[in-house]
């Protein structure tokens, strides 16, 4: 098949999904600490849900407040022990500093996880902290 009659299938990242205590919350708190805006919300009644976009440049979080929440289970709010859970571990943000990040992020007082770890085999250094839901979220940078 020729490269004329292909279509880009993955064109990059777009959003990833999460399900939030408190949706309003939620906005304002990735809205002061990372620039995210509100981009769309709706409703949908019959299953209980509160459905919203924010965004940041060209990356989206799709944020989910239900009425039958189940809260996350303590252990998949520890990098660890989390990847010990089939599923979603964490998202990531790229970062071209990870100790400026770690710097900026304590300045933000948001909740610190691990700070910055340098994997040489995978060629990145890297730190985590967590969204006011216990969500874990990585800071990466390529070495």
């Amino acid at each position: 098949m020729s490269s004329q009659n292909q279509f880009n299938f993955v064109q990059g990242p777009h959003h990833v999904g999460i399900v939030v205590k408190d949706f309003n919350a939620s906005v304002k708190w990735y809205k002061e600490k990372f620039g995210f805006e509100l981009i769309s919300q709706t409703k949908n009644e019959e299953f209980g849900l509160k459905i919203g976009f924010i965004k940041s440049g060209k990356f989206s979080i799709e944020l989910f407040e239900s009425v039958n929440l189940k809260l996350m289970h303590e252990s998949q709010q520890q990098l660890m022990q989390s990847l010990g859970h089939q599923g979603y571990a964490h998202f990531a943000f790229a970062t071209d500093n990870c100790d400026e990040a770690w710097e900026r992020l304590q300045a933000l007082g948001v909740e610190l996880h691990l700070p910055p770890t340098t994997n040489s085999e995978l060629g990145v250094r890297y730190c985590f902290i967590k969204d006011p839901d216990g969500i874990l979220i990585e800071f990466i940078q390529d070495l």
